[in-house]
């Protein structure tokens, strides 16, 4: 009888610990995502040339966008700066177009939208909510080229060629909480310390 209250008790436990560890996760994807913009460019297929298009496409805008970005300090801040640059990196991505020999059309808007789990280097961006800058190229239907427009991760990218894990986890570190900063790469943060008492009880019941 003791074995099936104490196993009860710890469906219990267990139950209240995952519905906070749930909550808990959806505030800190939340706090996260405030902190946040990411930067997608879709292509007009996976065809070879449309994909090297959306990657030609991609190096000019984040050129042209390099300089209003350096000095930015918060999300928000960068994103009045793109709200002032959308209609100047339309103009630089159908001239873009145009110079491959394609007549395809292009949008460049401001949107909040779901996105699942993604990886960045060592970076991990929870599934959920993000404000993003984003650029489709005709139809759209190609896979998508992303990177952190802010932090200014995508010019890390930009200037070395490839992700660099140092510079970015040093630059994510700065506009991030150290529970935020933890969460993101996966490490031990607050919201899993609440699962150790359960193992206590565990231990304590001898079940």
């Amino acid at each position: 009888m003791k074995k099936i209250i104490g196993l009860i008790i710890i469906l219990l436990i267990s139950y209240y610990f995952y519905s906070n560890m749930v909550v808990a996760r959806a505030e800190m994807q939340e706090s996260i995502a405030e902190k946040l913009i990411r930067f997608h460019i879709l292509a007009n297929s996976n065809s070879d040339e449309d994909q090297n298009l959306k990657l030609q496409i991609k190096d000019k805008v984040l050129e042209y966008l390099d300089p209003f970005m350096e000095d930015v300090q918060s999300a928000e801040e960068a994103k009045e700066v793109l709200a002032t640059k959308e209609e100047e990196v339309l103009e630089i991505v159908k001239q873009g177009i145009a110079e491959a020999g394609y007549d395809y059309d292009a949008k460049v808007f401001y949107i909040e939208e779901s996105f699942p789990l993604k990886s960045y280097g060592t970076i991990n961006l929870p599934a959920g909510k993000y404000s993003a800058f984003k650029i489709i190229i005709g139809n759209g239907k190609g896979s998508n080229w992303w990177c952190v427009m802010f932090p200014p991760l995508c010019f890390v990218d930009l200037s070395l060629g490839s992700i660099s894990i140092a510079t970015t986890e040093d630059r994510m570190s700065k506009y991030l909480t150290e529970d935020e900063f933890a969460f993101v790469l996966g490490k031990d943060s607050e919201i899993n310390k609440g699962f150790v008492f359960k193992f206590k009880i565990l231990e304590w019941l001898k079940i």
